[in-house]
């Protein structure tokens, strides 16, 4: 494979500013790259159960490289209970809380993402901190069988996500994930509709029912 001599410098810069990267065991199924230098902090692995008829118990491990946290976040058996929450319902709940969506934020990016089959979201959510400025949340959910995971990393939006960010995020494995999932390809799945009498076709959430005229 020929880079020439501009990728050729852009590899050697690319490896030369990659920080060191460790993978550790979350669980016993899970496991993560973070950077070596990461600080792990004292309550790491302790569930939390939130206040609040229907809230889902959790447990999140934080990492952190001077004032950038690493995070990983796991509800188990996140439909117990809950039967209607469905996988691309459950991957959003598991984002907004990661960002605390109840408070004022700003979506500047977001796209529907898979990891091998299985339902995920990758955001990057922005809100002023007091004392600090714009920060920006850049994490990845996915429901994988019966439990939600989530990765993030927060940053000053001035200063750019730190390199090691996206090494981070992609590094995510999870033991559950190595069966395929039932999904094809990332997004809703449309049905295809087609109107009687129409002569043509449309791609819709689910089949639409008659809209009935008193």
């Amino acid at each position: 494979m020929f880079f020439g001599d501009a990728g050729f410098v852009w590899l050697i810069l690319a490896w030369q500013q990659a920080p060191g990267m460790q993978k550790i065991a979350i669980t016993r199924d899970v496991s993560i790259s973070v950077p070596t230098s990461a600080k792990p902090d004292q309550d790491n692995g302790k569930q939390v159960t939130p206040l609040g008829a229907g809230a889902w118990p959790f447990k999140t491990w934080v990492f952190r490289v001077d004032s950038v946290p690493y995070m990983v976040e796991i509800i188990p058996n996140y439909q117990k209970g809950h039967a209607n929450v469905t996988p691309d319902l459950g991957v959003w709940n598991v984002t907004a809380g990661l960002h605390r969506a109840d408070q004022q934020k700003r979506i500047s990016f977001q796209r529907d993402i898979l990891l091998k089959g299985w339902v995920g979201l990758e955001s990057k959510i922005t809100s002023e901190v007091k004392n600090v400025g714009e920060v920006t949340g850049w994490s990845c959910a996915y429901a994988v069988g019966s439990s939600l995971y989530a990765v993030a990393v927060s940053y000053p939006t001035s200063t750019g996500p730190p390199v090691s960010a996206e090494l981070f995020l992609n590094s995510l494995t999870i033991e559950a994930a190595s069966k395929p999932g039932p999904f094809k390809s990332a997004g809703p799945v449309f049905v295809t509709y087609s109107p009687p009498g129409g002569g043509c076709s449309i791609g819709m959430p689910a089949k639409p029912e008659p809209l009935k005229i008193l």
